[in-house]
């Protein structure tokens, strides 16, 4: 599956909640949850230990993948 075309983001972009929830939606055309982009900032922020515990099917997958694809 290719990513739409758009333009590139950098972590100093994505610095805040609503950034990445933005960012998400315009790349991937998909809101993400509080959760995923707290998960993601922490993530870009270079947090080495996190936790993430949430339901089957609630797209903890994706939730990963969201640092790199924006």
């Amino acid at each position: 599956m290719s990513m739409p075309p758009s333009r590139a983001f950098s972590a100093r972009d994505l610095s805040d909640v609503p950034e990445i929830k933005r960012c998400t939606e315009e790349r991937f055309g998909r809101r993400r949850c509080l959760w995923q982009c707290e998960t993601a900032l922490a993530i870009l922020q270079g947090n080495q230990d996190i936790a993430c515990i949430s339901s089957t099917g609630s797209a903890k997958t994706s939730t990963l993948w969201t640092p790199q694809g924006v």
